[in-house]
């Protein structure tokens, strides 16, 4: 047995009455759901489809209820389709020509505001008369007589012996209220006096004839007919307009003209019935078949007016940056992905060729990776959505103003002794620096605070072996230093050296102090960059720092392990880089389609200097550098390079493992071991935080360490509680630490995968404050043995998470050399939120701390 079941749009229209409403030129979709209702197989080339207008039905869209093979299983449906346009099935009769004969044997006066009726073919109308003065005003209702010779006027200002319609003293209008659309094509004028010009108006008045104005012909289409001074049919209308009113007067603005109007030609339209497509769908199968038809017609009345409309959404690299502020970071060189989302939100197609896809600045946008929504044709259906695409390169949108050059004039008019350890400030162009003096043994031992003067000749120094009589930077028998400590970041270019004597040979040294002036030795310089520059016995420029090393520190000392070196220093030139300012690159996507269009704006700008620092568990060689557990890592975001940001073994903790750290200052690190050690003197255990604080930082680390954090004084003191993870909150200044295991502490207890928050009364050596539940990691899927937290930190909102192996969260995995982002909704007991990548730039190694460096 076989059964067919025809659609038409989704509708079974077996009766006419059941025809489904499709406007012509919309599309059509005939399914034809054919069911082996047997029980006997049926290979496909067994089944024929056929529809008696569309001819064979091959198109299978779908299969339902079998085993998806080429045989139609007992039970089983196959669904066929076939689409097409839907046809006009309207039909129209002629349009029907008629003449009105608009006369009679009425009085010349009678009823002012009379109304005739005239009725021919079916079509009526109802006629009356008014009057105006020669300048449109002052209206009246009239006397409208019928005669023999036509329709005549006698308006309030006449006696009834003229009765035509003219514009002699007055303006007389003959007005025509039909009950249908008509079209007046002409009106024979007959007892024409003088001329017959007319003036026309047509319109709409849904049978109101008890009033006329200038108002209402204002509103009407106008038209003015011109004739002779013999009777004539005026023919007007040339635009076959239609309408339920006409109004028709001896000319405006004239005089002179009168006439009856004795037949006025119409047509009216011919009628208008729809009728319906139906159609029979038949299957055969082998010796069975069947049939169904369905239909569709035409809706009633006028076609809904059609309503285009075209949306697009530009995107950049998959961010939709309607504003500079949600810009996406993109770094210069890398790819950059324009997609263009076009949208039919109206209930009109577009033709491919129809819709044109322009970036102000990228040009013309063709490239189509994707259709959705629609039927995959070349037309743009209502609803449907295109993405195109345009990919480039992001550009490097930074601008830096010229480095300013500044000269220094370090002169005064002081004594030549005064308080050991004084400070002089200078500023030039902005550019501040505090100036202060120091002396030392000729074996760089016994560090003193000296006097500075600023005289006439340029800044000395008179130290504590002095009487102020030589006042010169020298190394007679001490030796002098001058430190400045600059406001800002500088590069120190040359010093112009006065009242040189005997030699002016100089050591230099340039670094970062951080704003520090109170004292100076050797431990200190030993973190700087030495340069020695030899002179002659003259006053000269002293030029130094070719390398173009910047810092906001510089010594100058008349030349160590030297002596008959003296001077004084009266200027001192120095540059300051310019400022870079990072812009946006915003173009405008704009979609043309037919009538419509629509544009949206994205962009991008680079990221600042972002990066993140990280140290590791295991030796490794990133970028040509060797790493070992005693650095810290410096990860570049914009240009994926590897350097040193912490070096260990240059501040002795040679073979120490860093476990945990943060950086909370441009010179200072918090860092906790992995065991027990003994560093410059002080015994910390794993469960202890010290503080460095650098002199200078990078490949030439230098620095002292003090106890910031003792575990023992609050509660941590077993094994399980090393301090595995650290990091500072920046707004409240307190500790957030995770633990190697389970963690029990005053008032919390916590596991290895949470993150604790201490709030500190005291730290150092007499540590006290009070413990709080920072971060649960099992309310959000971390609670594995692989997921136990070793690493965290902080970037704006986010916390920054590294694992002891493998981890899985709802939509991100990783492992242990991975750092991912929690985004919080909830803290503390309840932890909510969500998760991202963020650094996945290691292979085979695991991460122990990690920091957002932005």
């Amino acid at each position: 047995g076989i059964d067919i079941e025809k659609f038409t749009n989704g509708v079974d229209a077996d009766t006419i009455e059941e025809a489904v409403e499709i406007s012509p030129g919309k599309k059509v979709t005939w399914t034809y759901k054919v069911t082996n209702t047997g029980d006997v197989s049926f290979k496909k080339n067994e089944i024929q489809v056929h529809d008696d207008i569309e001819g064979e039905i091959t198109n299978i869209v779908e299969k339902k209820g079998g085993n998806n093979n080429n045989k139609l299983e007992p039970g089983e449906t196959w669904i066929y389709q076939k689409t097409g346009t839907a046809q006009d099935l309207s039909t129209t009769t002629s349009s029907q020509d008629i003449t009105f004969h608009l006369t009679g044997n009425s009085s010349t006066t009678g009823h002012y505001g009379n109304v005739r009726t005239f009725t021919q073919d079916g079509v009526s109308v109802d006629v009356s008369a008014f009057s105006s003065n020669k300048h449109g005003g002052n209206w009246k209702t009239a006397y409208l007589g019928a005669y023999g010779g036509g329709l005549g006027v006698t308006n309030r200002k006449e006696n009834g012996h003229n009765h035509l319609v003219d514009n002699d003293t007055s303006n007389d209008y003959v007005l025509f209220e039909f009950d249908q659309q008509v079209t007046v094509d002409r009106a024979f004028l007959n007892y024409v006096k003088n001329d017959s010009d007319i003036t026309v108006w047509i319109g709409e008045r849904n049978g109101d004839i008890t009033h006329l104005n200038s108002d209402i012909l204002n509103g009407f289409t106008k038209e003015n007919n011109n004739g002779g001074k013999h009777d004539r049919w005026a023919n007007f209308n040339a635009d076959e307009l239609t309408g339920d009113t006409i109004v028709i007067s001896a000319r405006q603005n004239q005089h002179n003209d009168a006439f009856k109007l004795k037949k006025l030609d119409i047509s009216v339209p011919g009628e208008t019935t729809i009728g319906n497509y139906v159609n029979i769908g038949t299957v055969t199968a082998g010796s069975v078949s069947d049939e169904d038809q369905s239909g569709y017609t035409n809706p009633e009345g006028e076609p809904e007016p059609q309503n285009p409309g075209i949306d697009i959404e530009k995107f950049t690299n998959g961010v939709d940056a309607d504003t500079i502020e949600e810009a996406v970071e993109i770094s210069p060189g890398k790819k950059v992905t324009w997609t263009y989302k076009v949208t039919n939100t109206g209930d009109v197609s577009f033709k491919k060729n129809e819709i044109q896809v322009h970036d102000d600045i990228e040009g013309e946008i063709t490239n189509i990776v994707e259709k959705k929504g629609g039927n995959n044709n070349n037309k743009l259906e209502p609803g449907e959505t295109w993405i195109y695409q345009k990919t480039g390169t992001a550009q490097d949108l930074s601008t830096t103003t010229s480095s300013q050059d500044i000269t220094f004039h370090l002169t005064g008019n002081s004594s030549t002794t005064g308080h050991y350890g004084n400070v002089r400030t200078f500023t030039q162009d902005g550019v501040s620096v505090d100036v202060s003096a120091f002396s030392s043994n000729k074996h760089g031992g016994n560090w003193k605070t000296a006097y500075l003067g600023a005289y006439g000749g340029g800044l000395g120094v008179t130290n504590r072996k002095e009487n102020g009589h030589n006042h010169l930077v020298d190394n007679d028998t001490s030796n002098d230093y001058v430190l400045f400590e600059f406001d800002q970041q500088v590069t120190v270019d040359r010093a112009f050296l006065n009242y040189v004597k005997n030699d002016s040979d100089i050591t230099v040294w340039i670094g970062e102090r951080n704003g520090d002036i109170t004292h100076l030795n050797s431990d200190i310089l030993n973190g700087f960059t030495k340069e020695n520059n030899n002179g002659g016995k003259h006053d000269r420029w002293a030029n130094f720092n070719a390398d173009e090393l910047t810092g906001d520190t510089i010594v100058i000392s008349a030349r160590q392990n030297q002596h008959n070196d003296a001077f004084k220093l009266k200027k001192l030139d120095i540059s300051v880089p310019g400022e870079t300012t990072i812009g946006n690159y915003v173009n405008i996507g704009t979609v043309t389609a037919g009538s419509v269009s629509d544009e949206d704006q994205s962009g991008y700008t680079n990221p600042g200097q972002n990066s993140v620092l990280f140290s590791l568990k295991n030796h490794k060689t990133l970028d040509g550098i060797s790493f070992k557990p005693e650095d810290i890592v410096e990860y570049n975001l914009a240009d994926k390079s590897f350097t040193k940001f912490f070096d260990g073994s240059d501040v002795g903790i040679d073979h120490f493992n860093i476990d945990a750290f943060g950086v909370i200052s441009d010179n200072e690190i918090l860092l906790s071991f992995k065991s027990a050690q003994n560093i410059g003197g002080i015994h910390v255990d794993d469960s202890d935080i010290v503080k460095f604080t650098a002199t200078s930082l990078g490949e030439n680390t230098a620095g002292s360490f003090d106890l910031y954090f003792d575990g023992s004084d609050v509660g941590l003191s077993k094994d399980s509680e090393n301090i595995d993870g650290l990091s500072v909150d920046p707004v409240t200044g307190d500790l957030l630490i995770s633990t190697q295991g389970n963690v029990n502490v005053p008032g919390v207890s916590s596991k290895d995968e949470d993150i604790l928050r201490f709030q500190s009364n005291s730290l150092g050596s007499h540590t006290s404050g009070s413990w709080s539940v920072e971060f649960d990691g099992s309310d959000v899927g971390l609670s594995d043995n692989s997921e136990d937290v070793d690493a965290i930190g902080l970037k704006g909102e986010q916390i920054l998470l590294s694992t002891t192996g493998n981890f899985s969260v709802t939509g991100l995995s990783g492992n242990k050399q991975d750092v991912f982002a929690f985004n919080p909704n909830t803290l503390g007991t309840s932890t909510s939120g969500t998760f991202e990548e963020l650094f996945t730039e290691l292979n085979n190694n695991d991460i122990s701390g990690v920091h957002f460096l932005g």
